[in-house]
């Protein structure tokens, strides 16, 4: 029999506005290597990736009329990351 084992991390955070209040509604990817996986923040601005897979990763978040934000790392198996992401109004951004 062969056991194949996945180690798993957890992403999570807020995204909010440049006066700190919270966005609903933008969408956050997780990026690793090829596998792409989206959720959109809740009512308080947070969002979650219970299942991110052990590794390097990219989490980008985007909303109309707002610049992308980006954070890079690497996660590592039973460990949560924290994040926040400020994204900055922009007219140019929409």
């Amino acid at each position: 029999m062969l056991l194949t084992l996945m180690l798993l991390a957890a992403v999570q955070g807020v995204v909010v506005a440049q006066n700190g209040s919270p966005l609903p509604g933008v969408a956050v990817t997780l990026a690793q290597g090829a596998a792409r996986t989206t959720v959109v923040t809740d009512v308080k601005g947070k969002f979650a990736f219970p299942n991110a897979a052990d590794g390097p990763y990219t989490v980008i978040a985007e909303l109309n009329g707002f610049g992308p934000a980006e954070v890079k790392g690497t996660g590592a198996a039973s460990l949560t990351i924290p994040m926040k992401l400020r994204l900055e109004e922009s007219s140019a951004f929409g």
